[in-house]
């Protein structure tokens, strides 16, 4: 047996009006602020220990139907039923909410630029909003719905789903419901010696919905906040968590200061096409529109030591990436760095378990294997360097035909592995910038996962 789960806060009216002009400045209306803070309130509940990578969350949002009518609000002011709803997932990590709040409470836990972007997710949320209104999907799913009502019995599909066990009725992360300022009345709430203080409302979620729903209202003010989930599915301290979270966020992204200038527009997750268009074995690059390399200022670690660059070259495998440039079928990739000046000359050798055709180049790496061999061949690509000693810890790299800085991010020295290698720089980050990012986690030693072939 499910049973109703309830849990009450509020925004005050001076918070309210601080996000309200974040808002304005990231060109997003509230209802995509509260919707944010919402899911990284759902990615603090919606866990285990051993979730740790991005997850999609699914947000079904309430709509006022009304404004999308062919001749405007048909429904004049009277009773009527015209709400609506759209829906649309984000990526996050596990207990974003929390990072945030970390974030907010001690600043140099934040990255320089930005830490949990929560205007980038407001501006996804209005992002995917944009795309529903445009494609005309409110006419139509006012249409489907009203086909379902009419020739499906819904009662039952309803019983059904919430009985599904890999759904448990719940087919969303999180509902949210902004109603917007409540203007009905007088101005200021009173009715004589009374005066109307808060509006609390919520929608069922026993029988089936999302995981957790926040109905929103602003009253005097104030940003009030219903947040309902259903036992034994949430608890009263996972919903109290979520509860907290939510305001918290909002609490932070109100008084957020602004981050440091990405010289560019904006990064905008693409929730519904993450590939452009293009088919699915492409990577997964979300577009970034007139988005500029940042300043390596910006991006390298406070603890980072001062930079040695003769500690630096020597032999590196590579033990963790993202790339723009690499599959994810290639692999156990070492870098053999060697100094001449300000000139390194790095010998790049990567597998790649691909089906070459015989006699053509790679797409990335020249040359193919002279046996025929189709599998696991590895490729060898010399790369060129230009140490800048203005600037320690930045390399201008050409390589796969392009030109670009390689950033040194963070340098470790752990004394083990120095005794088993003799190298004083033991693991690594890199960074580069074309146009999308790369990273490189680098290590002195090749540890292999089980399994693995290097």
């Amino acid at each position: 047996r499910r049973e109703n789960l309830v849990s009450f806060r509020s925004l005050p009216e001076e918070q309210v009006s601080m996000l309200r002009q974040k808002c304005r400045e990231n060109n997003v209306t509230m209802s995509m602020a509260i919707a944010t803070a919402a899911l990284l309130a759902a990615s603090d509940i919606a866990n285990d220990d051993l979730d740790f990578a991005y997850e999609a969350y699914r947000l079904l949002m309430g709509v006022d139907m009304r404004r999308f009518a062919p001749q405007g609000d048909w429904t004049k002011d009277t009773m009527a039923y015209a709400s609506g709803a759209l829906d649309f997932s984000l990526r996050l990590l596990p207990k974003s909410g929390a990072a945030f709040a970390a974030e907010g409470a001690n600043e140099s836990l934040r990255t320089r630029i930005g830490g949990v972007p929560f205007w980038d997710l407001a501006r996804a949320s209005a992002h995917a909003v944009r795309l529903w209104i445009e494609k005309g999907y409110a006419a139509e799913s006012t249409r489907l719905f009203d086909i379902g009502v009419r020739l499906l019995r819904m009662d039952t599909i309803i019983r059904e789903t919430a009985n599904d066990p890999s759904t448990i009725g719940r087919a969303y992360s999180v509902t949210v419901s902004n109603a917007g300022l409540y203007g009905l009345g007088p101005k200021d709430g009173r009715y004589g010696q009374l005066r109307l203080q808060k509006i609390y409302f919520g929608i069922s979620a026993a029988i089936s919905g999302s995981l957790v729903s926040a109905s929103c209202l602003t009253v005097n003010g104030d940003l009030l906040v219903t947040a309902v989930s259903a036992a034994p599915l949430v608890n009263r301290s996972h919903l109290e968590t979520f509860s907290d979270s939510m305001i918290g966020s909002l609490t932070i992204a109100a008084m957020q200061k602004k981050p440091l200038s990405r010289k560019g527009t904006p990064l905008v997750e693409n929730p519904l096409d993450p590939r452009g268009g293009l088919p699915w074995y492409y990577l997964l690059e979300t577009p970034k529109g007139t988005l500029q390399c940042p300043e390596y200022e910006e991006l390298k670690s406070y603890s980072m030591p001062a930079f040695d660059v003769d500690k630096y070259v020597g032999v590196w495998y590579e033990l963790a990436f993202h790339d723009i440039t690499q599959c994810n079928g290639c692999g156990c990739t070492q870098f053999n760095m060697t100094r001449h000046g300000n000139v390194i000359e790095d010998m790049f050798t990567v597998t790649c378990p691909w089906p070459w055709t015989k006699g053509v180049d790679g797409p990335w790496l020249p040359g193919y294997n002279v046996n025929g061999n189709r599998r696991m061949n590895m490729w060898t690509c010399n790369m060129t360097m230009y140490y800048k000693p203005q600037n320690p810890g930045v390399m201008l790299e050409t390589g796969f035909g392009q030109e670009f800085d390689n950033m040194v991010l963070e340098i470790w020295s752990d004394p083990e592995i120095t005794a088993q290698t003799g190298y004083e720089y033991t693991r690594s980050i890199q960074f580069q910038c074309l146009g999308s990012e790369r990273w490189d986690y680098l290590h002195r030693n090749q540890l292999s996962l089980p399994g693995s072939h290097c």
